[in-house]
């Protein structure tokens, strides 16, 4: 008997659509993969940024902002293919 039915694809679907939707900061990956940061409360523009060791040598979301403390995240998108190439 097969695993795939509709309950599993709606929610398949449902986690790919979780996925690249604003998340809490506080389930962001803290790996040093690079994702969309969001300020809320700054309302300061979408920000890519990873997690790391700053100049001061505490750990934090890179590049840092003055004033501007990420709230949210969600994952970047995968970059375009290339254009094809015409003669």
């Amino acid at each position: 008997m097969s695993d795939v039915t509709n309950e599993n694809i709606i929610d398949q679907m449902q986690r790919e659509i979780d996925a690249v939707q604003w998340q809490p900061i506080e389930t962001a990956p803290r790996d040093g993969d690079a994702i969309l940061t969001f300020d809320i409360r700054s309302n300061y523009y979408p920000t890519v940024r990873h997690w790391d060791e700053g100049e001061d040598g505490d750990m934090a979301w890179q590049p840092r902002i003055r004033g501007v403390f990420p709230t949210h995240w969600m994952p970047l998108p995968e970059p375009p293919q290339a254009l094809e190439q015409k003669p």
